[in-house]
């Protein structure tokens, strides 16, 4: 089977799918799903590390690993264009093996990669091939195509290697089951000849994306290795940073993804034409607000729950407050990517007019008859929240409009 035939199949856009799609709920919710987490070194160099991920309802778990298996036309999307390739530690125990088409998918993973595939035909892969793979980052930048279907087992020790920059370990277990080089040195031997002092400076862990079903039990996981996860510089807790960035990227991606999806289905008579639906039924506040009942990114941050210097009504304010930045944010990416996140004018105005109308009816719905007594952590939060919306503004405008 192609992978156009597995992109296209009811087992990654399902009748249920279109369903829940449809009507914004999602019915009977077990609450398990998909996790897409982002690390990063907190230092240079250190054992502290911090992270970010998104979440998925179970419903879209089979779409998802068409989508990181595949990656059906990656190079033309607004993700790469932004982050570039990317590698994947992909959880073993996602999908249904009983299902033929999933079995199929995972067993031959590498085989229905077009974005490998791509790479492999590139100029700049011939080019480098031509050379040798003389230095470290061909190898690695050869992984950045690939997703690693592995056991959570292995994932933890991927993700260990990459943290320490172990890179020759990891690519050694790769390769260890093939012919040794030419020359009659071991895969092993090889590899470690290429860890230069300028091999150790590649950060690969930024560019790796990790897919589970149990968050919590692979961050346990990285404690007992003794690894922190702490919250990261406290100027820094609330602002936009790369890993919340790729994550929207991925998204995006993702969601325009099951929206031409469903074209295919309509011109294949598979789904009616009088059943389309329109692209906010794949919008961030359609598939995460109202499907996932979740907020947009999860990360270390403090959460306004465990935050005992609050006042309850305090609380309730900032919650209120920190849902219109919620809010905001998606509108705002909404209105960018409708006018394919070209920063003119009109889209200009677009936003401050939407901005300055979620700011009215947030001050009509949340009117104090008292002073507030805020502290310091009140008021930076608040502070925070509205630095954090002027910085998505500004990388929008001028990411989009250079």
């Amino acid at each position: 089977m192609s992978s156009s035939k597995i992109i296209n199949d009811i087992t990654f856009y399902s009748p249920t799918l279109h369903k829940t799609l449809t009507s914004g709920v999602l019915e009977n919710n077990t609450k398990e799903g998909v996790y897409l987490i982002m690390f990063r070194f907190l230092k240079r160099d250190s054992n502290v590390i911090i992270y970010n991920y998104i979440y998925y309802p179970d419903i879209f778990i089979n779409s998802m690993l068409a989508y990181l298996i595949i990656r059906s036309e990656y190079n033309t999307s607004f993700a790469y264009r932004d982050w570039g390739d990317f590698h994947c530690l992909l959880d073993i125990g996602l999908g249904n093996d009983t299902d033929p088409i999933i079995k199929e998918l995972k067993s031959r993973s590498f085989e229905f990669n077009e974005r490998a595939i791509a790479y492999k035909n590139s100029e700049e892969y011939i080019l480098r091939r031509s050379r040798g793979f003389s230095h470290m980052q061909d190898w690695l930048d050869s992984l950045k195509v690939h997703t690693f279907i592995f056991d959570t087992d292995n994932i933890l020790r991927c993700l260990d290697h990459y943290i320490k920059k172990n890179y020759d370990f990891v690519l050694s277990d790769l390769y260890k089951n093939t012919d040794t080089k030419d020359d009659g040195r071991s895969w092993e031997e090889y590899f470690s000849g290429l860890m230069s002092p300028e091999a150790r400076n590649i950060y690969f862990l930024k560019d790796c994306l990790v897919v589970v079903k149990d968050k919590d039990g692979l961050i346990n996981s990285l404690k007992d290795k003794g690894y922190k996860i702490d919250i990261g510089f406290k100027e820094m807790r609330y602002q936009l940073n790369t890993m919340s960035g790729f994550l929207y990227g991925i998204d995006s991606d993702f969601r325009y993804g099951l929206y031409k999806n469903q074209i295919l289905k309509i011109q294949d008579n598979i789904i009616s034409p009088q059943f389309k639906l329109s692209k906010s039924k794949y919008s961030f506040t359609n598939i995460h607000f109202n499907i996932g009942k979740s907020m947009k990114y999860y990360s270390t941050v403090r959460t306004l729950e465990n935050s005992s210097v609050l006042s309850n009504t305090e609380k309730n304010y900032l919650s209120n407050r920190q849902q219109l930045f919620e809010n905001n944010y998606t509108l705002i990416s909404d209105i960018l990517e409708k006018n394919f996140y070209i920063g003119s004018n009109s889209v200009q105005e677009s936003i401050e007019k939407t901005l300055l109308n979620q700011e009215n009816l947030f001050s009509s719905n949340n009117k104090n008859e008292y002073k507030w007594n805020f502290n310091k952590d009140t008021y930076e939060y608040i502070n925070s929240v509205r630095i954090k919306l002027n910085k998505l503004l500004l990388h929008h405008l001028y990411h989009f409009s250079s």
